[in-house]
């Protein structure tokens, strides 16, 4: 069946470096999909290069939109706190799109709605995701239901402390799981194995790993055992029956995947004696965020 102009939903995933944009259609089709820049210096640059992807999307003006935001995003829609987008805080999407209908949540939790909608997430009742890039997102599923919290912050594992008075964090706190974990910290362990210097990127890296250099895929092997070690500390809490591992790094490679999975093993509660969760990469890779922020747009 062929989805009319109404049908159509503009999405947006507003990442440390990058945005991302998708027009879908009804049938969950992406038809068009964009990226650019994510300035962050101030919330009026911000509103501007999201303004400029709705146009460059070239969607008609009755086109709901949904934009996911990295940090603690409350019911209402503002930004109240995000490590990556500091100077944004306090940002109102809804108030700056004044001729459009928009939806604000928080990026993970987008993506998770697009996995549990039309990816690796569909029929499974207890899901944790991250979304590990620039930093780390994350999103759970309880009881079929996403849950948010209180006051709808819930679902920030980046910034769970795994090394007390370890490396400083953009957060304000130290040691947290996203200085071990995200694209900067696989740059900076590639870094001190010689791999490259200051321009080095944590997808470089990871693309030397899957090509089999030794040096990268040590690198991942360190990450990847904290990614497990936090991981433990998370299924010993919240129990999932799967983890799913996206954003532009983690849905990169299986590298991390079969890396964190033994030190998940080694480190949760009742180790060997309980059943673990499946842990897999997104179906959706790095576009789902924005593809669930098109869904969330549609049913606000």
């Amino acid at each position: 069946m062929n989805s009319s102009a109404n049908d159509l939903a503009l999405g947006i995933d507003v990442g440390g470096t990058k945005l991302l944009g998708v027009l879908l259609d009804g049938d969950g089709h992406v038809l068009r999909s964009l990226r650019a820049p994510t300035p962050t210096q101030s919330t009026d640059a911000l509103l501007g290069a999201l303004q400029n992807l709705v146009t460059a999307l070239d969607a008609p003006l009755d086109t709901p939109v949904g934009i996911g935001l990295p940090g603690l995003v409350d019911r209402s829609g503002i930004l109240r706190s995000s490590p990556h987008l500091g100077a944004c805080v306090g940002l109102d999407l809804r108030g700056a799109f004044e001729n459009r209908w928009v939806t604000v949540s928080n990026d993970a939790d987008a993506a998770l709605l697009a996995e549990r909608d039309q990816g690796a997430a569909r029929g499974v009742d207890e899901v944790l995701l991250l979304t590990i890039g620039t930093g780390i997102g994350g999103a759970l599923v309880q009881g079929s239901q996403l849950s948010r919290g209180a006051s709808g912050f819930a679902g920030e594992p980046g910034h769970l402390c795994v090394v007390p008075d370890g490396e400083p964090c953009a957060c304000g706190q130290r040691g947290c799981l996203e200085r071990y974990v995200s694209g900067p910290a696989l740059a900076r362990l590639g870094q001190r194995s010689g791999l490259g210097s200051d321009d080095l990127e944590g997808a470089d890296v990871m693309a030397a790993a899957e090509s089999g250099d030794e040096r990268a895929l040590a690198a991942v092997a360190t990450m990847a055992a904290w990614l497990g070690r936090g991981l433990a500390s998370m299924v010993t809490l919240l129990d999932p029956a799967l983890i799913l591992l996206g954003g532009g790094l983690g849905s990169a490679s299986n590298l991390l995947v079969d890396g964190a999975r033994g030190a998940l093993g080694t480190f949760v509660m009742g180790a060997g004696s309980r059943p673990l969760p499946e842990l897999r990469r997104t179906a959706l890779g790095e576009q789902a965020g924005a593809v669930g922020m098109a869904i969330a747009a549609r049913h606000p």
